[in-house]
C-alpha cells in the first residue's frame, strides 16, 4: 500500500524541485487529506492543485526550485522530527 507520510514528505520535496510533477497514489490514498500541507505550501508561494478531491491527493505540483521557508510551521507535517 501507499504511505501518506511518503506523500508528505513527497510533496514537500518536490515543491523545491524544478519541473512539473504529479503525486497520485493508490485509490485509498486519493481519500486521505493532506490539505493541511498543501495550505501551508501554497502559502509560503509553491504551486499545488488539487486534480480530483479537493483536500487529498492526487496532486499537481508546479515546483519552482528551492524557496526559504519557517520549518517550524511544516516540521511535522511533512515527517520530520523536533519540537
Amino acid at each position: 500500500g501507499n504511505a501518506g507520510t511518503a506523500m508528505r514528505s513527497m510533496t514537500a520535496v518536490l515543491c523545491a524541485g524544478e519541473g512539473n510533477f504529479t503525486l497520485e497514489g493508490d485509490p485509498r490514498m486519493h481519500q486521505r487529506p493532506i490539505s493541511d500541507l498543501v495550505s501551508a505550501l501554497q502559502s509560503a508561494g509553491f504551486g499545488i492543485d488539487y486534480l480530483q478531491k479537493e483536500g487529498c491527493p492526487p496532486l499537481r505540483i508546479r515546483g519552482k526550485g528551492r524557496r526559504s521557508i519557517n520549518g517550524a510551521c511544516v516540521r511535522q507535517r511533512v515527517g520530520w522530527g523536533g519540537g
